[in-house]
């Protein structure tokens, strides 16, 4: 939980409050004829106020306490003298005090519950009577301020209170939170977001990195936090919780998480060793010069009600590649790695494809691939946002040629995916590498 101190009022500034009451012979004119019976009146009290602060409370059962002190030069009550206090404010009825002394200190404490007829900000009075033991029906009022802060947690977004409504947004879309108590009262409190689903701060791509950035410990204790759903949901209560002494209070907002419902099918060809590539002769998946793409992907996404103008792109990953050659004179040379498949984004559109292969000639007699991929179909709604995975594709290919004479090569064994299916997908494609990258080493 992070701490925080807003702008204050000054009303909560821990000064004291003089009270001036100028006393004459006589508190109340039935009793003009009495006298003081050595009751000395003070023109002067000195209180000093307690400054509390409490939640509202939908249960009515938390309760705050105003304590009042005099001191030393300035007491509440002197010698010969006794007292009670009393509480006033909205809705406020508590039962009268008595004043106690302790250490020739005066002390009153009394409790009220802070329910939700209360109002935030609000204040309270403490009035205190003193009358003289030897004539208790003579009574000097001693009034003296003090301040309780009746406060709640509240949730903004956009520059509007939020807290308690419900509001649909749809993954990928930035969800920009600001958490508050109400009023600004100037007081120090810690805080603390709970938001449930897959959600993050951001994703970053390029040709070179792809990476998510999570949301961090310290991100879920500020008072304001910008995230992204990944998944989508109904009914997800965010709450923001104010915790001040040994009280708090959450506010609660509900989101819908929309999320487009996507599908993304295939249509595979097969593993040749011939010059129906588009470099001429090779080891290659499907036949491109015929137009017969190794493997095509369609996709459709339809945007939930309410929501319309999104986008969508591709993203491949090798997940592995592993290619060996030979020379003529015996020697071998690998090539392994993994990474991002040349270009981000891989593609646009509707459609795509892969048609991967490896060059083949006569310096080579022998050569073999075994290559595994992950495609993604992305989405990024309208607005401040990013993308995110819809689903994703994962395939294979594999091959072994042997050169039998002079531009001729023999294909040994293969393999393939199949008209692969495709997944549900929340999980980002990441990288840090670019197959493009790769360099050839020597042995296997």
């Amino acid at each position: 939980m992070s701490t925080r101190k807003a702008s204050g009022l000054g009303m909560l500034m821990p000064l004291l409050f003089m009270v001036s009451l100028c006393l004459t012979g006589t508190a109340n004119a039935e009793f003009s004829d009495r006298s003081f019976l050595g009751f000395t009146p003070h023109c002067t009290v000195i209180i000093a106020p307690y400054v509390n602060a409490v939640p509202i409370s939908s249960t009515s059962t938390e309760l705050f306490t105003i304590t009042v002190n005099g001191n030393g030069d300035n007491p509440i009550i002197e010698p010969g003298e006794a007292g009670n206090v009393h509480l006033s404010g909205n809705g406020i009825s508590p039962p009268t005090v008595n004043i106690t002394t302790s250490g020739g200190t005066a002390k009153a404490s009394l409790t009220a519950p802070a329910t939700t007829s209360s109002s935030t900000g609000e204040e309270y009075t403490a009035t205190i009577y003193v009358h003289s033991t030897s004539d208790p029906h003579v009574h000097v009022p001693r009034t003296g301020e003090t301040h309780v802060i009746i406060w709640k947690a509240q949730i903004w977004e956009n520059g509007g209170d939020i807290t308690g409504q419900t509001h649909n947004t749809i993954v990928g879309r930035k969800v920009p939170l600001v958490g508050k108590m109400e009023p600004d009262a100037g007081l120090s409190y810690a805080q603390s977001w709970n938001i449930p689903g897959y959600r993050i701060a951001g994703w970053a791509a390029s040709e070179s990195l792809g990476a998510v950035a999570e949301l961090t410990d310290n991100d879920l204790v500020a008072d304001h936090i910008d995230y992204f759903w990944v998944d989508g949901g109904e009914g997800r209560q965010v709450t923001h919780t104010i915790y001040y002494g040994n009280k708090s209070n959450i506010a609660t907002t509900t989101f819908n998480v929309k999320r487009p419902t996507a599908s993304v099918t295939t249509e595979t060809n097969h593993v040749a060793a011939d010059a129906n590539y588009v470099n001429g002769l090779a080891l290659h998946f499907g036949n491109v010069t015929d137009g017969d793409q190794g493997i095509k992907f369609t996709q459709s996404v339809t945007e939930p009600t309410g929501f319309t103008g999104g986008d969508t792109e591709w993203v491949q990953i090798v997940d592995a590649t592993y290619r060996a050659r030979q020379y003529n004179n015996g020697d071998w040379e690998h090539l392994s790695g993994s990474g991002l498949d040349t270009e981000y984004p891989y593609a646009t559109g509707t459609t795509t494809d892969d048609s991967p292969g490896t060059v083949l000639s006569d310096t080579y007699k022998k050569k073999t691939v075994d290559d595994y991929f992950t495609m993604y179909l992305m989405y990024i709604p309208t607005g401040d946002s990013i993308y995110v995975p819809l689903r994703e594709v994962s395939w294979f290919w594999s091959g072994t040629t042997t050169r039998t004479g002079p531009g001729t090569w023999t294909l040994d064994d293969d393999s393939h995916s199949t008209d692969p299916s495709d997944e549900n997908c929340t999980t980002y494609p990441e990288w840090s590498s670019n197959v493009k990258d790769l360099t050839w080493e020597s042995g296997l």
